[in-house]
């Protein structure tokens, strides 16, 4: 039986990784070229791609840690409905390129993303998600933390972690998912990696991750 991708369910999940990985590979987009130009972070046109066909398939509830200049929730959120909630602890280094990144929305997007300056372990997440993107703290125990809090708010649905094959911080992000996928209590009903040798940054890490038994509240609740 076909399933068509969407949200809510672990088949129509698996169906729109598969759908946005191949759309990602043969760069079809509506995407700007502006948005894809915008530098340094997320490094490929590819990422940005899959993020906004992922979020594509009616209201997204999407949420994303590690924004820098915002390429990637900008991508998530183009010309797509829901809501785009993007945390990054901002400072002198980090998040100059953001006002202008968010510029790049049309106007009549403006109202669909949230920017949050805050360590994403400092935040209270009160809602539930269909797409979760992480790029923040690379530790293994960063990642672990980080991957841990946003599968337990998946309904269910698609957790992304980056970098996983960068030659310095890709082996710590790698355990660090796996780990906090453990500490989570919930199930991954499928994975993919998504080399960097095809275009890919460096490298993702893709679930599709479902309730556990004890995880309270995450599949179904709206």
């Amino acid at each position: 039986m076909n399933v068509e991708p969407g949200y809510g369910s672990v088949e129509a999940a698996i169906a729109n990784v598969e759908t946005a990985i191949a759309v990602a590979q043969a760069q079809r987009t509506r995407l700007p070229l502006a948005l894809l130009a915008v530098t340094p972070h997320t490094g490929t046109a590819k990422v940005s791609i899959l993020l906004n066909e992922l979020c594509s398939r009616g209201d997204c509830r999407y949420l994303e840690f590690g924004v820098f200049h915002g390429r990637s929730l900008i991508a998530a959120a183009w010309g797509n409905t829901g809501q785009f909630t993007g945390v990054d602890h901002q400072n002198e280094k980090r998040g100059h390129g953001w006002p202008a990144t968010h510029a790049m929305l049309p106007p009549d997007q403006s109202g669909t993303v949230r920017f949050v300056s805050a360590n994403f372990k400092d935040v209270a997440l009160d809602a539930r998600y269909d797409v979760c993107f992480y790029d923040a703290d690379h530790s293994a125990l960063g990642t672990a933390r980080g991957v841990c809090l946003m599968a337990q708010r998946l309904r269910p649905g698609i957790l992304i972690v980056d970098d996983v094959e960068h030659p310095k911080i890709g082996p710590h992000a790698s355990k660090g998912a796996e780990l906090g996928l453990a500490q989570s209590g919930c199930r991954i009903a499928q994975t993919w990696l998504v080399p960097k040798l095809e275009g890919f940054h460096m490298g993702l890490l893709i679930y599709v991750v479902n309730a556990g038994p004890g995880v309270e509240g995450v599949t179904g609740d709206g």
